[in-house]
């Protein structure tokens, strides 16, 4: 497995359907480097090699599309546990069109490390699987359900999401924090006891530029809402992924939108 990039694999047995995921997810990878492989089930991912930090690992997820089929359908449960067990220790993500409040606490007890609902917008999509490939996990905002501990953001683009627990990332963070001061509160709990992470200092612009980021609009929108050319919003959006240690705009959303996101702030 090669170490310096990111794969996907991903398996629908609906052509139209992985059609669709292939496509949503097109501009991400291609700006990303990552690679693809359409698979029909587990033997199509290859093995991991000894030792191989969990961080890395994470940077090669597997996407599982099921329509509308749920989780507890013997075939696809079968279909989950195959998966999780050629991946060894991979994330695995299922797309799905159910997003009600079992099929949440289903697809955690099978310790997947996303549920997707087809109904959510591409673009938070992506936002949602790029901080799976960062070591977190998310998961839904179905049937009035909130999971103890999530982080949740009524007003950006991620509004959608909520990540369950504090992954490895965030816990390795948190220890580069506490060596430079920062503290979790003494008990070491999960999210709720988190300090969330310090967000760098912007500049007026720069928070302007960043709030109709969130939105979603693109460098021309945002030009054409703060009254500014394209090429200074291109450079504000360049300062912001440069202080949120972001390698795109999608990450910059999801960083300045949900505290707890792992990445190195520049101040």
């Amino acid at each position: 497995m090669e170490k310096t990039k990111s794969h996907l694999w991903v398996l629908d047995d609906h052509d139209l359907r992985r059609a669709g995921i292939l496509g949503f997810i097109a501009p991400w990878v291609q700006t990303a480097g990552t690679t693809i492989t359409e698979i029909d089930g587990p033997d199509g991912i290859g093995p991991v090699e000894p030792d191989t930090p969990q961080e890395v690992l994470d940077r090669h997820l597997c996407i599982y599309g099921i329509g509308g089929r749920s989780l507890r359908d013997p075939d696809i449960s079968r279909m989950v546990q195959a998966l999780l067990t050629a991946l060894n220790g991979r994330p695995l993500v299922v797309i799905s069109d159910l997003e009600a409040k079992d099929e949440i606490i289903l697809a955690c007890q099978m310790e997947l490390r996303g549920l997707i609902p087809t109904q959510m917008h591409a673009n938070v999509a992506v936002a949602a699987l790029d901080f799976i490939m960062s070591g977190g996990r998310y998961f839904p905002v179905g049937a009035g359900f909130k999971a103890p501990g999530a982080v949740k953001s009524a007003t950006s683009p991620v509004d959608y999401l909520v990540r369950f627990e504090r992954s490895k990332v965030s816990q390795l963070h948190n220890e580069k924090l506490r060596q430079t001061g920062y503290q979790d509160n003494a008990n070491g709990g999960g999210d709720d006891d988190a300090v969330p992470y310090p967000q760098p200092n912007l500049t007026p612009r720069q928070t302007d530029v960043l709030q109709s980021l969130t939105k979603g609009q693109s460098n021309k929108e945002i030009a054409r809402t703060l009254h500014l050319s394209e090429a200074t919003v291109k450079i504000h959006v360049r300062q912001l992924m440069k202080k949120y240690g972001a390698m795109n705009r999608t990450q910059v959303a999801l960083r300045a939108t949900v505290p707890n996101a792992p990445h190195n702030v520049q101040h």
